[in-house]
């Protein structure tokens, strides 16, 4: 999160001081925060597969409960 506020402070200040224009700042601020969506995405689908893999291992186990309980 220090990264991005870091980026947009460091593309504000370039844009302040006349070194990159209103539309290169846009650009730029775009790609800043689409970079730190794919990064949260990359974390949710972590999450998911994490889920997915201990569901699949806890109906493993009941599996192995309910067979040697018969």
């Amino acid at each position: 999160m220090e990264s991005k506020i870091e980026d947009l402070e460091r593309i504000q200040n370039l844009k302040a001081n006349g070194i990159i224009t209103e539309k290169e700042f846009e650009i730029e601020k775009a790609k800043i925060l689409a970079n730190s969506e794919n990064e949260e995405s990359n974390y949710s689908i972590g999450y998911i597969v994490i889920a997915l893999i201990c569901s699949l291992l806890l109906g493993i186990f009941a599996g192995f409960i309910l067979f040697f309980m018969t």
